[in-house]
């Protein structure tokens, strides 16, 4: 059954009683305004003279008005104050979240469909609500026959001053004030339970909801950031790369929504967007462990989730284990080949793949360039010149043992690739032309992936290399 849709079908509901409430409420003051002004009209029909009689009726109604008012807001006061630490009751570490729920849910299932919470509102209120609770219902039991006896007293002088006559007075007309006493006293009591009872359900319904959702925005924008923002720097990292070596990757800092995230148990995490938000956290703070445990988790819960996948890659190329770093990009290129950002890890994963020994460099290189040639960055002259020179590793690497049909198949990829580079980068002085003569000609830098292929006329001619450009001691093509 879908949760989700049974947790709306149970607020709707709760809902549409409440509203029966709120038309009870509205009915009840209602009746109570009428019930004032019959109060007015009949002290002001007792007096002797119109103008008295007049008088006395405002008098009166403005005293019924400011009873209600008086002890509605102090029945209000209460019921907002009992219902709110019922309102945000959590359930301790020690409860078990997969107790059985009607229509065969679970308080996890459950939980996974409102959206992880890992914030929650200041609760300094709720606990003085509660003590003041607590005194409220300890006084009211212990001095209850005190609590009705001011209760009538404030009813005796509220009618006595509709009437202007002493307290004691005990007539029976209702200017004398008996009368005016009686219809005080129900008006207190009426109003002070009727306003306790419909802020008590609004507080434990309305205030509850908004105050969920409250927690509910606070915790998705925390899992939203630590999801969106990069577990390493792929810029710093490829401008940071020193000749001969890979790129050393960079870690992000971790924000403030990353340290709240941190102080959630993984065990008590139900959803894989919380899962890789929490590995994520756990990565930019270094724990890459833990990282790897929760983003794991996240993938078992949705295997299919590539940007998961990509967070998987980075923890791992930031732990140091590049063949394991090269795999989960590739699996990620896999389940979205359209993903710009992973196309974007794949390109600073084929120039980490060339630093390996191969026969793994060219490999990764390879398969990594030929999801990247069909790539959102098809175009970026990088990736062309990592394929060149991983072709060139792969030549060096067969030279000896492979048939002379596959070298020459090696060599067409190569040639194939430097000419992606030259047709995406015309320029002969643009950097990364530069750079790709450096790795074809001897002595021009520790990365020489295209040396085996030196003095060869294709590649001369390609590369735009001189007789004057080539070193003089420069070795022949094997």
């Amino acid at each position: 059954m879908n949760v989700a849709k049974d947790q709306r079908v149970a607020f709707s509901t709760v809902f549409d009683h409440l509203e029966k409430v709120e038309v009870f409420a509205s009915v009840l003051a209602a009746g109570l305004f009428a019930l004032l002004v019959l109060f007015a009209l009949s002290a002001g029909v007792a007096s002797s003279t119109l103008a008295d009689g007049i008088v006395v009726a405002l008098r009166a109604f403005s005293v019924g008005v400011a009873i209600v008012f008086a002890a509605g807001a102090t029945g209000a006061l209460l019921g907002f104050l009992f219902g709110i630490p019922r309102l945000l009751q959590r359930p301790g570490p020690s409860q078990p979240q997969t107790a059985d729920l009607p229509n065969g849910a679970s308080q996890s299932s459950q939980r996974q469909m409102a959206g992880e919470r890992f914030f929650s509102t200041n609760t300094s209120f709720e606990e003085i609500s509660d003590w003041l609770t607590k005194i409220i219902i300890g006084l009211g039991l212990t001095q209850f026959q005190m609590v009705l006896t001011y209760l009538y007293t404030a009813s005796l002088y509220a009618a006595s001053y509709i009437s202007l006559s002493p307290v004691p007075a005990a007539a029976a007309n209702p200017s004398d004030g008996k009368i005016a006493t009686v219809v005080a006293f129900c008006l207190i009591v009426t109003s002070l339970f009727s306003a306790c009872l419909i802020a008590y359900l609004e507080t434990r319904t309305r205030l509850a909801a908004l105050f969920t959702r409250a927690e509910v925005a606070a915790s998705q924008e925390a899992l939203l950031d630590s999801i969106s923002r990069p577990i390493s720097d792929r810029e710093v990292a490829d401008q940071s790369q020193r000749a001969g070596s890979r790129p050393e990757p960079v870690t992000t800092p971790a924000t403030t929504a990353d340290r709240e995230l941190l102080t959630v148990p993984l065990s008590g995490l139900r959803s894989s967007l919380a899962m890789a938000a929490w590995g994520s956290a756990q990565a930019r703070s270094g724990n890459f462990d833990k990282a790897l445990e929760g983003l794991n988790e996240a993938i078992t819960t949705d295997p299919g989730n590539s940007g998961t996948r990509l967070r998987l890659a980075q923890v791992l190329r930031l732990k140091g284990d590049v063949p394991a770093y090269l795999e989960a990009v590739l699996k990620a290129a896999e389940l979205d080949p359209t993903n710009v950002e992973i196309a974007h890890e794949a390109r600073s994963a084929q120039l980490d793949a060339l630093y390996l020994n191969p026969p793994a460099s060219f490999q990764y290189a390879i398969r990594l360039g030929n999801y990247l040639a069909k790539s959102p960055l098809a175009d970026d002259p990088k990736i062309w010149m990592y394929t060149a020179a991983a072709r060139g590793q792969e030549y060096k690497h067969k030279i000896k043992t492979a048939p002379p049909q596959e070298l020459t198949e090696i060599r067409k990829e190569a040639l194939d690739a430097i000419a992606q580079v030259v047709t995406r980068a015309p320029d002969p002085e643009s950097s990364i032309r530069k750079t790709l003569r450096a790795t074809y000609l001897p002595g021009s830098g520790v990365d020489d992936d295209l040396h085996v292929f030196y003095q060869d006329k294709d590649f001369d001619d390609l590369l735009g290399v001189s007789a004057q450009e080539a070193p003089a001691d420069g070795a022949q093509n094997p």
